[in-house]
């Protein structure tokens, strides 16, 4: 088969946008498409008072997050579907639920988007 200018010139443009599409930036690393929000305050159950630190497990992905001063905290991109939220801090008693996390939406966890932590001490 014989190639001309133009076949060669059509060939090279999509050998390079194959290249550039394969080794470009992925906005999406994970492969997931669908993906909603998490959002909750971590308060103290006795005193109500706001926790200063959390970690916050979805799944078997870690998130550290250190919540506002209102203890106020969000997880983005959170793939759809029934997903488990584990929020642990020192000196508190592991939190664990099962949260509906629907696409484009803030599913609050919690009562109301409130995990009062139990203290141990």
């Amino acid at each position: 088969m014989k190639f001309t200018n133009l076949s060669r010139t059509a060939f090279a443009i999509g050998a390079a946008m194959f290249v550039l599409v394969q080794c470009g930036p992925n906005p999406n690393p994970n492969g997931v498409t669908d993906t909603g929000t998490i959002a909750a305050n971590v308060l103290d159950a006795k005193t109500g008072q706001p926790l200063p630190t959390a970690t916050v497990y979805v799944g078997t992905i870690v998130h550290n997050i250190v919540p506002s001063d209102k203890g106020a905290f969000t997880l983005y991109n959170v793939p759809i579907g029934q997903q488990t939220l584990t929020v642990q801090a020192i000196g508190y008693a592991t939190d664990q639920e099962v949260i509906a996390v629907t696409k484009g939406q803030n599913s609050l966890a919690g009562d109301a988007g409130n995990i009062r932590m139990t203290p141990t001490i």
